[in-house]
């Protein structure tokens, strides 16, 4: 395990956040740094210890893990009533296809 420190900056290259972690290697520290999703930044610079420069650029597009927004009529529905919604959907869809299944045989 290395210790790395990561310096989180603005659009103006000002810093918004030290952040110092220990990792096995440098890809697992960049990976780490790429992931945060709590901070908003746009420019990193990732060191290992105090004096090696191991990654800079802008931050990543969209990340992996990040949330997609929930479709409109999503947002207007109680979460029970969502569910209801897409497994009467999805029942729905199931009745349709055995029908059209039926009728051709």
């Amino acid at each position: 395990m290395a210790y790395y420190n990561a310096r989180l900056e603005d659009k103006n290259h000002a810093p918004v956040l030290f952040y110092s972690f220990e990792c096995p290697d440098d890809q697992s520290a960049i990976i780490k740094v790429a992931t945060i999703e709590t901070v908003p930044y746009r420019h990193y610079e990732i060191w290992r210890g105090q004096d090696e420069l191991i990654a800079t650029g802008p931050r990543p597009g969209r990340r992996p893990f990040e949330r997609r927004a929930r479709l409109p009529a999503m947002r207007r529905l109680p979460i029970d009533e969502a569910l209801i919604l897409a497994l009467r959907q999805s029942v729905n869809s199931v009745r349709d296809i055995l029908r059209a299944g039926s009728v051709a045989h």
